[in-house]
């Protein structure tokens, strides 16, 4: 184990702009190195430095984590103090770069807001946890599968709107799209192997099945502009429609037809 302290060295940061021994910090983080880390708290380390793009260390070990693999070095960091609301230049939270499920439990026992949005478009972990499982490939599946139902299980709001789509090709069928919701992002998804499947536990959880992005899409039409015939049978069998159905079916009351988007740009920053 590198040794990475020198006599006279103040050990907290008061810029994003990392030494050497910061970086190195990171790196050990990033590696799952506990007795590091340890020694470098010990010594008076920052357990909340920032990097250049406004990330701590705790979003550097949830980054890291494969599997579950630096889910000790997570526990260590919160024990050590780690903000778990802390957000990086992009209002990325430490949850929303988790991709295992006990993770992800341990921000949220910590605290960790489990709708909590990013700057840009507004997206929550739900979004990419339940995109990640639609595209049911081995391993993966189970990972994001389980990752989806604990997140609903703890509130996550599968209602949710993205603020702004793909940076991207915005028109094509299979960017994202303002006004998007979690199932408007499985039926579209690259593959069908689940996503069946993942539609079914969002619309149980409360999903509205005829929610409307802000070209007045539903999930229905995403699954049929991206010749996803299978998950269009599923959401018709679910009582789907188009947009175009729904506004002839709601044609007496256009208030039913209006897309919302959440007002606010940005996120409140969590105290």
């Amino acid at each position: 184990m590198g040794v990475f302290f020198w006599a006279g060295c103040d050990y907290h940061v008061d810029s994003i702009y990392l030494g050497r021994k910061e970086a190195k910090f990171l790196g050990h983080v990033s590696q799952g190195d506990l007795k590091a880390v340890t020694l470098y708290l010990d010594r008076g380390g920052d357990v909340n430095l920032q990097d250049e793009p406004g990330m701590t260390p705790l979003h550097h070990a949830v980054n890291a984590d494969v599997r579950g693999s630096r889910l000790e070095m997570v526990k260590l960091l919160l024990q050590r103090g780690a903000n778990v609301h802390a957000v990086d230049d992009t209002f990325y939270t430490p949850l929303h770069l988790a991709s295992h499920m006990e993770t992800a439990q341990v921000l949220l026992d910590a605290g960790a807001d489990v709708n909590a949005r990013t700057r840009r478009n507004g997206e929550t972990l739900l979004f990419s946890a339940a995109w990640g499982a639609a595209q049911g490939r081995g391993k993966n599946y189970e990972t994001y599968l389980n990752l989806t139902r604990m997140l609903i299980a703890r509130g996550a709001d599968v209602n949710l709107k993205l603020r702004s789509g793909s940076m991207i090709e915005e028109d094509a069928p299979h960017r994202d799209k303002p006004g998007d919701t979690p199932l408007h992002g499985v039926a579209r998804s690259y593959t069908e192997a689940e996503a069946s499947e993942v539609c079914s536990i969002l619309i149980q959880a409360g999903a509205r099945i005829n929610e409307q992005n802000v070209r007045g899409h539903t999930p229905l039409d995403e699954a049929l502009a991206n010749e996803r015939p299978q998950t269009a049978d599923f959401l018709r069998s679910q009582g789907a429609m188009t947009g175009k159905e729904w506004k002839e079916q709601s044609s007496g009351n256009p208030e039913e037809n209006r897309p919302v988007i959440q007002s606010s740009l940005y996120p409140a920053e969590s105290e």
